[in-house]
C-alpha cells in the first residue's frame, strides 16, 4: 500500500517523513509517498518517504530516514535510529548457474525482458529446473533482524539472514554480510567490528537490563557516566513494570490499517 497526502489518520508529516503516533488525527502532507507492504510498528515510530518497507514488527521511538529500500526484515527493537539510503534484504542472484542474468529464472510473463526472448516461457521444465537448483543451493530466506538501541549510518546495506545486536553501531557506506555483536562498532566494505562501544562487563549488564523493555521515562535523569548510569538503572527496573506500547498494523493484503490502543483494536484506514 502507498501512503500519500490524502490520506488522513494518527499519522503526520515530521521533516520529509511520516509519524506515525496514537493521538488525534491530522493530515499527511509529505512531498513523496512510502510503500508499505507489511508491518506492525509501535506508537510511535517515524518512516522516511520515497522508500519501501517490508518490516515485520517495529518498536516505538525507532525510525528510517529517506530512500530508503528495506525487505525481509523480520523485526527492527525500540529506540534504533536509522539514517537515510539503508537497504536492507534486497533478492539475490544466482552465482553457481551459468548466468547471473535473471531471465534464466524468470517465469513471470510480466518480466521486462520476456517479450525479447523467442518462446522463453515455453520452456518452463527447464525454467522450473533453473529456480529450483537456485532455492536449493544459493537463495537465502532468513530474515534480518535489527536490535535495540542500534544506530545505522547513511548508506548502509545488510545483507538477508544477518542480525544485528542491541546496541551495535554500523558506520556510514558500510556493507554488512554477518551478525554484528551487540555494543559493537562495526564499518567498511566488508563491515569489520572496529571496536566495544562498553568494556564486557557494562554490556553484560545493559543486556541484563534491557531499558527498552520499560520506556523512555526510565532513563530520565540517569547520570551520563555509564557506571554510575547503570547502577542507577538497575535499581529502577527493579520496581519497574514492562512498558506495553500501542501500535498500528498495516495489512497490505486487504489494504488496511489497525490501530490498537489500550488493548482495543479499531480500523483507522481503508484504501
Amino acid at each position: 500500500m502507498y501512503l500519500t497526502k490524502e490520506m488522513v489518520f494518527p499519522m503526520e508529516q515530521g521533516k520529509r517523513a511520516v509519524l506515525i503516533k496514537g493521538k488525534g488525527e491530522v493530515q499527511l502532507e509529505s512531498p513523496k509517498e512510502l510503500k508499505i507492504r507489511k508491518s506492525r510498528c509501535e506508537i510511535p515510530v517515524r518512516m522516511g518517504t520515497d522508500s519501501y518497507a517490508e518490516i515485520g514488527f517495529m518498536g516505538a521511538f525507532s525510525y528510517f530516514c529517506d530512500h530508503s529500500k528495506i525487505r525481509n526484515v523480520k523485526e527492527i527493537g525500540r529506540f534504533t535510529s536509522i539514517s537515510s539510503e539503508f537497504t536492507a534484504g534486497l533478492p539475490q542472484h544466482a552465482m553457481s548457474l551459468i548466468t547471473t542474468s535473471s531471465f534464466i529464472v524468470g517465469k513471470s510473463k510480466n518480466n521486462w525482458f520476456v517479450p525479447h526472448i523467442k518462446d522463453l516461457l515455453s520452456h518452463e521444465e527447464w525454467l522450473d529446473g533453473n529456480i529450483d537448483f537456485f532455492r536449493k543451493n544459493e537463495e537465502k530466506r532468513k530474515e534480518i533482524v535489527i536490535g535495540n538501541d542500534v544506530w545505522i549510518g547513511q548508506g548502509v546495506t545488510i545483507n538477508t539472514g544477518v542480525t544485528v545486536g542491541d546496541g551495535a553501531v554500523i558506520g556510514a557506506g558500510a556493507m554488512v554480510v554477518k551478525d554484528v555483536a551487540p555494543y559493537s562498532v562495526v564499518a567498511g566494505v566488508p563491515a569489520k567490528e572496529i571496536r566495544k562501544r562498553f568494556p564486557d562487563d557494562v554490556i553484560r549488564r545493559l543486556l541484563e537490563i534491557k531499558w527498552w523493555d520499560y520506556g523512555p521515562e526510565i532513563l530520565i535523569g540517569i547520570s551520563p557516566d555509564i557506571t554510575a548510569g547503570i547502577e542507577e538503572l538497575e535499581k529502577r527496573v527493579k520496581n519497574a513494570d514492562a512498558w506495553k506500547a500501542d501500535y498500528v498494523e498495516f495489512i497490505f493484503e486487504k489494504k488496511e490499517i489497525y490501530m490498537t490502543a489500550g488493548g482495543k483494536r479499531k480500523l483507522l484506514y481503508k484504501l
